[in-house]
């Protein structure tokens, strides 16, 4: 399993990479309305998407990782209570 999850993770990286040099254009992104306009800030595309891709992972993976932390303590303090 271990082999198959850091294929995975290689393959993802390589994709990104790859694409990330083909789509390195600035764009403008509008990040908060002020006065008549917006906020504007230029990003690289990549950048962008990087940024966008680790704010919906993270947050997902600490919940995950706190989860199957919280699962695990459970099942060893019923390991524990079963071994009495």
């Amino acid at each position: 399993m271990q082999t198959v999850r850091t294929v995975f993770w290689v393959v993802f990286a390589v994709a990104l990479t790859a694409f990330a040099s083909m789509n390195f254009d600035v764009v403008e992104v509008n990040v908060w309305p002020q006065g008549e306009g917006y906020l504007h800030l230029e990003w690289p595309l990549a950048l962008l998407i990087v940024v966008s891709f680790l704010l919906g992972f993270v947050p997902m993976f600490f919940a995950y990782r706190t989860a199957r932390w919280t699962a695990q303590r459970k099942i060893k303090q019923q390991d524990q209570t079963i071994a009495l």
